[in-house]
């Protein structure tokens, strides 16, 4: 009986993930396990999740302890299962030999395998019967060599040489549902740098890319679809995977899914299914809350890691930066290289815009003037970033029936009274967080006073500020005369308080010499089908109003260039 126990524990382990449908697969597969256990000599064990004992139990935490204690994880990708999936990626966090199997014969198994663009260079074993399936894997015989792992050849090395900030990575939804736009608002509130999977950005990162994110995250968000919605596209299947990959790092994980989504059963009990957007709210709101709080203490152990990993792998520690600048807005600053677009931005006397498309380094640019420019005590600097569905808005409100003038009036007021709001916000943020020890000036307590007594129009988020300017501004009803629809239109924008706010801004902002208003994301509404005409509009009327600031600022204090 020893002896046979003895030969049983050096039995390479060979864990099976596979979905439970089709049946037809599900018998391949199985058959298969029994043959191959026929057929390996003692060499191989081979099982299934069939065989586990999860009457009664969680059942992520007995799949995931059958992959701790195996060597070898095959896992089939012929239907792309989240199950699956989950688990494939749980493995390669757990250094598993993986390899995977696909039948091509099933109906757009191959097409969707590409598609969902994970396993480029990992490749896989192509069946259509048990015998075929066996054949194979004792011809290819993965358990010979199960140190190549992926986490050996790929996440390891990233991982060592790891030197970025700790971060909240976000799987965001492919479609900007409410809850997805209330879910991307409370993250964005948060004080931990976010770096974002947006489908809508970059449909197509590789697996190098999300082991380095996963591994390097404090935490991970995932905002699935319903199937419904999903069943063509993918995401669902790969962000179970992902997340699968966090699982196994032990990295806190808040998945989310459109009701109605059936969870699968791997996750079931990690995954919360939101019927409305402010039930989505609230459970991520109560999620961060530790994660936030734990923020701070991992920042400081960054710090002492960087300054370990900068004597020992200084080489490896060189990054070439992501392709979204979003991503990378406090590391990005350590590798830009200045070009003729970024000299010419420091110089310009006005406005400047910078055109191009994604990847070609408008974000860089703007996180990298703002930086040079705030080094220097003379200058002034307002970052305002728009998400694209605040931008959305715009659009219904340039195809009210006006008169081109009187939309070209509206567009400037509507720019001027967000560019003021958000001014003297950033002023507002920035002497909230002096130090005790700093006394304000009496300008900047009667502005602070100002905004105080002012904060449902003022303190409000960019976001709530331009929505319901652009709501208030869409209700509007025609005029007979152009003086009673401009009237109407400065008591919606408060055009009153905003010049109020105007002098007060000036009393704080006189002693600088320049003040720079940087504007992101103007790009996004910008996608085939849309109007450019009543877009390049909206761009024309901030060009405009960058002047009649500017002006108004002039007329009482020093040149200032906006």
């Amino acid at each position: 009986m020893q002896i046979q126990e003895s030969r049983m524990i050096q039995r390479v382990k060979c864990f099976f993930a596979y979905p439970a449908n089709p049946s037809s697969l599900s018998e391949v597969i199985e058959n298969a396990i029994v043959e191959i256990n026929n057929q390996s000599s003692g060499v191989v064990y081979a099982y299934g999740w069939k065989s586990l004992g999860v009457t009664g139990k969680v059942i992520a935490q007995e799949v995931c302890t059958a992959i701790d204690q195996c060597d070898l994880l095959i896992g089939d990708m012929t239907i792309l299962s989240p199950n699956v999936l989950f688990e494939i990626g749980y493995a390669i966090a757990r250094d598993k030999r993986l390899w995977l199997t696909l039948d091509p014969s099933f109906e757009e198994a191959k097409v969707n395998y590409d598609r969902l663009n994970l396993f480029g260079g990992v490749g896989y074993a192509p069946y259509q019967n048990r015998n075929h399936l066996v054949s194979l894997f004792f011809r290819e015989k993965p358990f010979e060599d199960l140190g190549s792992t992926i986490f050996a050849n790929v996440i390891q090395s990233i991982g060592q040489a790891q030197n970025k900030e700790p971060s909240l990575l976000y799987l965001k939804s492919r479609i900007e549902t409410e809850a997805s736009i209330d879910l991307s608002r409370r993250l964005a509130k948060s004080k931990i740098p976010l770096v974002i999977d947006d489908p809508q950005e970059n449909n197509s990162q590789p697996l190098t890319w999300y082991a380095q994110n996963v591994f390097g995250s404090l935490a991970v968000v995932a905002h699935l679809l319903d199937d419904d919605r999903d069943r063509k596209y993918l995401q669902n299947a790969k962000y179970s995977f992902v997340c699968g990959m966090a699982f196994g790092f032990e990295k806190p994980i808040l998945m989310l899914a459109h009701a109605p989504y059936e969870p699968p059963v791997d996750y079931k009990d990690l995954l919360h299914v939101h019927s409305t957007a402010a039930n989505c709210f609230s459970i991520a709101s109560t999620w961060l809350v530790p994660i936030e709080e734990n923020f701070a203490k991992d920042r400081s152990k960054y710090k002492e890691r960087i300054s370990e990993i900068e004597h020992t792998v200084a080489l490896r520690r060189v990054s070439l930066g992501e392709d979204i600048a979003e991503n990378e807005q406090y590391d990005l600053l350590g590798y830009f290289i200045p070009t003729a677009a970024y000299y010419e931005a420091l110089r310009t006397p006005q406005s400047i815009i910078y055109v191009g498309r994604k990847g070609t380094g408008k974000t860089a640019n703007l996180y990298k003037i703002a930086d040079t420019l705030s080094h220097d005590t003379r200058y002034h600097v307002c970052i305002i970033k728009p998400i694209a569905y605040e931008l959305d808005g715009v659009l219904d409100l340039l195809r009210m029936n006006i008169s081109r003038a009187e939309q070209g009036f509206m567009i400037e007021s509507l720019w001027k009274f967000l560019i003021y709001t958000e001014l003297a916000l950033n002023i507002y943020s920035e002497l909230d967080a002096r130090p005790p020890h700093y006394i304000r000036t009496s300008e900047e307590n009667a502005l602070v006073e100002y905004i105080e007594e002012h904060q449902n129009l003022i303190k409000s988020e960019f976001a709530v500020r331009m929505e319901r300017a652009i709501c208030d501004l869409c209700l509007m009803e025609p005029y007979d005369s152009i003086s009673q629809q401009r009237t109407r239109v400065s008591e919606i924008l408060h055009s009153n308080v905003l010049g109020q706010l105007r002098e007060l801004l000036g009393n704080v902002l006189e002693t600088k010499e320049r003040v720079c208003v940087l504007i992101d994301n103007l790009d996004k509404p910008w996608i085939r089908g849309s109007d450019i005409s009543l877009l390049s509009d909206f761009l024309f009327g901030l060009l405009s109003v960058s002047r009649v600031i500017s002006e108004e600022f002039q007329r009482r204090g020093p040149t200032w260039r906006t």
